[in-house]
């Protein structure tokens, strides 16, 4: 089976100070992603996607590029906000890219068949590309996916805190009671309400949120909330079920972690 391994690169590392996914750590000079690499090809990955930013590109073939390029089969993206929906609209002055979705989009033009994704600066070991290689395996062509997770003592740092979400699993499912936890966790089932007059409503953990939403010129929804004298925007994406019912399949919120954000 041919399948792509997609590295997300494209990330500024501001808190890290530099650009730590091209930053040597080998004997010989090596980055973490050559580790990446070479364990993939090693699970039956035949094909790689680098998500950079273009003014990467050169120092990144400077470190490493050129010595992949011999050993794999090397496609490169740039990740650029022309990659986001129509409908998502990026605020004014933000130059910093969004996260694992946009990346993944970005790469839509090289990516083919089945594929998975991983971070440039992660070292995940043979074990997880071999896992993940054997479930991309058992999975049909389209609408499934998978993860691989670590246990969670071994993914805890010494050094400042990390964010880390949790699952539980009973038979090869996430169980229902983790699934509840998770909603919790957050307050609770997001609910949107809109009227006939214009006026919105977000309800979630027992606050609600007042607003107001119009029709976008892209098919969308736009709502504006007010929120403690301060606006949160969000647009939302409706289709209709086999039942006749209205269902929100996709919603950015243009402070958001990754700004787009799918709904199932």
């Amino acid at each position: 089976m041919s399948a792509t391994l997609v590295i997300m690169a494209a990330g500024l590392a501001s808190r890290y100070g530099g650009a730590k996914q091209i930053e040597k750590v080998g004997p010989g000079g090596e980055i973490l992603m050559e580790y990446t690499i070479h364990d993939a090809q090693r699970a039956g990955f035949d094909r790689f996607v680098i998500i950079l930013q273009p003014q990467m590109l050169e120092d990144f073939r400077t470190v490493c590029g050129e010595r992949l390029e011999g050993k794999a089969h090397v496609d490169y993206a740039f990740q650029s906000f022309d990659a986001l929906p129509d409908w998502f609209a990026v605020p004014e002055g933000r130059t910093k890219p969004y996260g694992t979705v946009p990346a993944v989009l970005s790469g839509k033009d090289v990516i083919t068949g089945k594929f998975a994704v991983v971070n440039a600066d992660d070292y995940y070991g043979p074990g997880a590309f071999t896992l993940m290689y054997e479930a991309l395996e058992k999975l049909p062509e389209t609408g499934r996916g998978c993860m691989v997770a670590y246990k969670l003592r071994n993914t805890v740092s010494d050094f400042g805190t990390v964010t880390r979400g949790v699952c539980r699993i009973d038979g090869g499912e996430m169980t229902q009671a983790e699934m509840d936890e998770s909603l919790a966790a957050y307050g609770g089932t997001l609910q949107f309400t809109f009227d006939a007059a214009g006026g919105a409503k977000m309800i979630q953990g027992g606050g609600t949120l007042n607003g107001t939403y119009q029709y976008l010129d892209d098919g969308s929804v736009g709502v504006i909330f007010d929120y403690n004298g301060e606006e949160l925007r969000y647009a939302c994406i409706f289709t209709w079920t086999d039942e006749d019912e209205l269902l929100m399949v996709a919603i950015s919120d243009v402070e958001g972690a990754d700004g787009i954000y799918f709904v199932q």
